[in-house]
């Protein structure tokens, strides 16, 4: 996540909505910086993503629908104009899932 996409959530979405600005908070150690966080605390970025998805008014591609989520994925975070691509996403997902 790009720190301005970061602080646009903190600025334009938590501020107003206290239950998950309280949730998010408390993934945080106290006197955190967040953009460090954002970084190396894997819970705060699962958290953010999945507040930057939140804001997207579409509905999330049922749970196990891997083509729907790189779809997902490429239309409302990487954009058209990002540099990702939907067919890597489900490679890569697929690469992952088979190690485990």
């Amino acid at each position: 996540m790009e720190v301005a996409t970061h602080n646009d959530i903190w600025e334009n979405f938590l501020k107003h909505h206290a239950i998950y600005r309280h949730s998010v908070e408390l993934l945080l150690p106290a006197k955190a910086d967040k953009i460090t966080e954002l970084e190396k605390n894997d819970k705060y970025g699962c958290a953010m993503a999945r507040l930057y998805y939140r804001r997207v008014s579409d509905p999330l591609p049922d749970a196990g629908d891997v083509v729907g989520m790189s779809k997902y994925w490429k239309d409302f975070y990487n954009t058209i104009g990002g540099k990702g691509d939907d067919k890597k996403y489900v490679e890569k997902w697929n690469h992952v899932m088979e190690e485990k």
